[in-house]
C-alpha cells in the first residue's frame, strides 16, 4: 500500500500515478508486508515539475506554485518562526519580528526556473535559485526578519563552490540592482547546506 499526502492506492510491487498537481511536493509512504503478517514502511519526499515558462516579453522564468502560510496573530518581542518542507524550495524557515501587532498576516513564497519576468536584470554568476517572498497584512509592523536558506551540497560541488563562497542576494526594485546580503553559514546535513540572512523586507532573492 501507498499513502501519497493522504491518499491511498494500492499494487503488489508497482504502482503507476497519474493526475498529480504540477510544481507540487507530495510524500510517499510505501507499506510492505508479507503473508505473516510482517509489515514495514519507508517514505520519501518528490516534487513534481513546474507548470512552464511564462512565454513573452523578457523571457521570465516559469514560477512554481506560491507556497503559502497564514498566521492568526505575531506579536512583538518574539520571532515567530514559519517551516518549510517542500525539498525543492530553497527555504527552510522565515523568522518574522514586529513592531506592532499583526492579525491574519500571509506569508507567500514563490520558486523560479530562471529570472522573474518582473525582474529587469538577471543575477550574473551561478544562480541557485530565484525566489520571491511576500507578505501581506504586515504594513509597517515589520521590524526585521530572518530567513534560513538551503543550498544542495551536490549544486554546490557540481559548480565547483566552496559552501563558503554562496551568498543571498535580494533585488533593489527602485535601483535595478542585486544586493548582496549579509549571509551566514549556519549548518549542513547530508543533503543541504544552510545560511541565515536578515532582511527589514521582502522582495525577490537570488
Amino acid at each position: 500500500t501507498v499513502d501519497r499526502s493522504g491518499a491511498t492506492v494500492t499494487g503488489t510491487t508497482k504502482v503507476s500515478e497519474s493526475g498529480l498537481s504540477c510544481a507540487t511536493s507530495y510524500t510517499f509512504v510505501v507499506t510492505c508486508s508479507d503473508k505473516n503478517g510482517h509489515a514495514a514502511s519507508a517514505s520519501k519526499a518528490v516534487s513534481t515539475l513546474t507548470c512552464g515558462s511564462a512565454g513573452g516579453g523578457g523571457g521570465g522564468g516559469g514560477a512554481s506554485k506560491p507556497i503559502i502560510n497564514s498566521v492568526t496573530e505575531i506579536k512583538p518581542g518574539a520571532a515567530t518562526v514559519v517551516r518549510y518542507t517542500d525539498p525543492a524550495l530553497g527555504v527552510k524557515q522565515i523568522g518574522i519580528e514586529v513592531t506592532n501587532p499583526a492579525q491574519n498576516v500571509k506569508i507567500t513564497v514563490t520558486k523560479y526556473e530562471s529570472k522573474p519576468a518582473e525582474v529587469s536584470v538577471a543575477k550574473t554568476g551561478n544562480v541557485y535559485q530565484y525566489l520571491k517572498i511576500d507578505a501581506q497584512n504586515l504594513g509597517t509592523n515589520l521590524n526585521k526578519a530572518s530567513v534560513l536558506f538551503k543550498v544542495e551540497k551536490s549544486w554546490a560541488s557540481g559548480n565547483a563552490l566552496d559552501k563558503d563562497k554562496i551568498s543571498v542576494y535580494k533585488f533593489d526594485e527602485s535601483s535595478g540592482k542585486w544586493n548582496e546580503l549579509a549571509t551566514t553559514f549556519s549548518s549542513e546535513d547530508d543533503t543541504y547546506y544552510y545560511y541565515d540572512a536578515e532582511v527589514s523586507s521582502f522582495s525577490y532573492f537570488a
